[in-house]
């Protein structure tokens, strides 16, 4: 996939992101039940009992949102987590089995997730193939936008919205994801969500000196500091007392000194080139030597250098010196 990006797009801090075949954020069955999976039609529960009387059951969620164990009328677990559906589900297998409920009890019992349902989500917006996708119901919004390509080129990457049941969930930044690692907003998906990519609102360039040079996107009250950590800060060549931006004025372009007292506090706008230039490649305080001594090169030029200072600094005349001048 990356080989068939644009330069414009590999540019575009973090829009390789979704186009990579090897990170699919494909969710993992071999886990146990996360805490906040919520049950519905379509999962499958297992009832495992063993000791004084043994079962094994699965029991698929019918589209009422409920089980029935053999021998007991239906148990609605619609809604509820696992966790909560095992108590409800022990209670009422113990009105039959009373070494369930027994102290001690001589009935022992499992209830786990069996085969997951699959789930409807709507990708729209700013997504390169939006439409409607059939997940497994373990997906999360970043299975949903890889599904759906990514954002595009105008799409945010700070501001995905999950929408349910007609009202914002969350709003996802996926630079915390591509900076810190941090997935505390990929929520889990659930049928009828929609999630909206809408088109970014500022973004920014920075050429030059930095580790990594490209197009990031920028909130409102976020500093140059913030951008400049975003990009992985300055290489070790770059010249760090000031930044210049070319900036879009009202009628022409404009030129922006930052200096390095106000990277905390400068706010970027939408359209900003920022280049950060080399340092100079020359010398502020260096001699050198050549010739008959021992050690020719470059010295520090410290104050007060004299010449027969710097001949010791390299070890001393050679025994073929010309010593009438140098």
């Amino acid at each position: 996939f990356e080989e068939e990006l644009t330069e414009e797009q590999k540019k575009i801090f973090g829009y390789d992101l979704f186009q990579k075949d090897n990170l699919t954020f494909a969710p993992n069955l071999n886990i146990p039940t996360p805490e906040n999976y919520t049950l519905g039609p379509g999962d499958e529960l297992v009832v495992d009992l063993w000791g004084a009387t043994q079962m094994y059951n699965r029991l698929e969620i019918s589209p009422e949102g409920t089980i029935r164990p053999d021998n007991l009328s239906p148990i609605y677990v619609n809604g509820l987590s696992v966790k909560d559906a095992e108590k409800k589900i022990i209670d009422r297998l113990g009105q039959i089995n009373a070494g369930l409920v027994s102290n001690p009890p001589s009935i022992f019992y499992q209830v786990s997730l069996g085969n997951v349902r699959t789930v409807n989500v709507s990708v729209v917006g700013e997504v390169n193939q939006p439409g409607n996708y059939s997940l497994s119901s373990l997906s999360t919004v970043f299975t949903s936008l890889y599904a759906a390509g990514g954002p595009t080129e105008k799409g945010t990457f700070r501001k995905v919205q999950l929408v349910r049941n007609g009202r914002l969930e969350a709003i996802i930044d996926l630079y915390d994801f591509l900076i810190n690692g941090i997935q505390d907003n990929n929520l889990l998906i659930k049928s009828g969500d929609v999630i909206i990519v809408r088109p970014y609102q500022s973004r920014v360039e920075l050429d030059g000196e930095v580790k990594r040079p490209g197009y990031y996107e920028v909130l409102e009250g976020e500093s140059f500091s913030e951008l400049l950590d975003f990009a992985g800060g300055f290489k070790n060549t770059a010249y760090k007392a000031l930044v210049t931006a070319r900036r879009n004025g009202l009628k022409e372009r404009e030129v922006v000194d930052v200096n390095a007292s106000d990277f905390d506090t400068f706010q970027p706008q939408d359209g900003d080139i920022f280049q950060i230039t080399p340092i100079l490649d020359r010398y502020r305080n260096r001699v050198q030597i050549d010739g008959a001594v021992y050690r020719e090169g470059e010295y520090e030029l410290t104050p007060g250098l004299t010449l027969k200072q710097l001949i010791e600094k390299a070890d001393g005349l050679r025994g073929d010196v010309f010593m009438n001048r140098a």
